[in-house]
This record gives C-alpha cells, sequence and structure tokens, in this order.
C-alpha cells in the first residue's frame, strides 16, 4: 500500500529484491557448476567452518570473562546467598540456609501493616530449619531487600571486597 502512494520507494524495494534473487541465482549457478568436488560437500564444509570459528569465538569470550564474574554466591546478613550474571546485571538471586542450604521463603508481612513507630521488614524463614528466621532485612518489602543485597554485591566488587 506504501509502496503505490511513494514511487520513489517503489524503486529501491524493485531493486532490492532483483538483488536478492540475482544473488540467489548466483548460489544456485555456483552449486550445481562442476568442480572437482560436489556442491553440497562444499556446502557442509562451509557450515563447519562458520561453526568452528563461532565455537572459537564463544570459548575466546568465556576465556576473557571479568574476574568477578565467578563471583556467584557470598554470606550476608547471615545467611547464604547465590546469583548469576547476564552481562554486568545479577539475576535470581536469593538466599540459602545456613544450616541445611535449604531455600528460604520470605515473609514481609511487616511491610504491610501499618504500626506507628515498626519499622518494616522482610523476614527469610527456613521451611526444613522449624520455621525458624534466618535473617531479617529492615526498610521495606522483598523487592527492597533484594535490591540490598544487589547493591551490596555490586559495593563488594567495586571495592574488591568479593576477593577476600
Amino acid at each position: 500500500m506504501v509502496l503505490l502512494f511513494i514511487p520513489e520507494l517503489r524503486v529501491y524495494v524493485s531493486r532490492f529484491f532483483s538483488w536478492i534473487w540475482s544473488g540467489a541465482v548466483w548460489c544456485w549457478n555456483a552449486l550445481i557448476s562442476s568442480y572437482s568436488l560436489p556442491g553440497w560437500f562444499l556446502i557442509i564444509l562451509f557450515m563447519l567452518a562458520l561453526f568452528s570459528i563461532g565455537m572459537i569465538i564463544y570459548v575466546w569470550k568465556e576465556k576473557h570473562q571479568p574476574e568477578y564474574k565467578s563471583y556467584t554466591e557470598d554470606f550476608l546478613y547471615g545467611v547464604k546467598w547465590r546469583w548469576t550474571w547476564n552481562g554486568s546485571s545479577i539475576n535470581n538471586i536469593w538466599c540459602y540456609c545456613p544450616v541445611c542450604d535449604a531455600t528460604l521463603v520470605y515473609d514481609d508481612n511487616s511491610y504491610n501493616r501499618l504500626y506507628y513507630g515498626a519499622t518494616p521488614k522482610t523476614d527469610f524463614i527456613c521451611e526444613n530449619c522449624s520455621r525458624q528466621i534466618k535473617a531479617s532485612i529492615e526498610g521495606g518489602n522483598k523487592r527492597y531487600a533484594l535490591g540490598l543485597i544487589e547493591r551490596e554485591v555490586h559495593r563488594r566488587i567495586r571495592t574488591g571486597q568479593y576477593k577476600i
């Protein structure tokens, strides 16, 4: 519809498609031409070469990662925290019981209640250890607590404290 109203664009689009078509025809002619090796074998060699180049790039990137990428676990606020890295951002951050290594559940009900003078907090509880509170982070709900831990991890990386 747009091509009907803009004649100059129609010329560019038709040139682009004719260029694509000529490339496809050239590839087809190159594959059916006579060589010392069959065309399908050349395609397989080309694909293997591309795969090898991709693997070399992948291994090089893995080898040259920043040192802090191996920092994926720490003991903060009385519990063990684990996370993964996606680029330079932290993903899947969560806490685990220091005794039985179970995933902790959170209780941020105090954040939702309006008590005069009460500080909102999030408790992290182990269901395996008789529902004991393993950690309490004051200041807000679960999202605040996870953000606090993430900021602490980034601070430790900046200061080099994570290496200790």
